[in-house]
């Protein structure tokens, strides 16, 4: 799947646009609405991943990310073109 973003956003920005917060499960939804962590992030990442069955997917940016987005999009599967 592949995804396009026009306006600069960052990668917390493209995660919750791919994943649609709605969705998630509720332990993922209560530590966004506290302010998610890349520590707490990477604790549910995995099943997190499980159970949306997320495969890889690629974005296609008119910006540049810095380097900490990319390894963070890079840890859930999301491929920047």
């Amino acid at each position: 799947m592949r995804y396009e973003f026009n306006a600069a956003v960052n990668g917390w920005e493209i995660i919750a646009d791919i994943f649609d917060l709605r969705l998630i499960d509720r332990d993922f939804r209560e530590s966004t609405a506290k302010g998610l962590s890349s520590a707490s992030f990477d604790s549910l990442r995995k099943a997190l991943l499980q159970r949306q069955e997320l495969g890889c997917c690629s974005v296609s940016l008119t910006h540049d990310v810095s380097d900490s987005d990319r390894q963070l999009l890079a840890a859930v599967g999301i491929e920047i073109n």
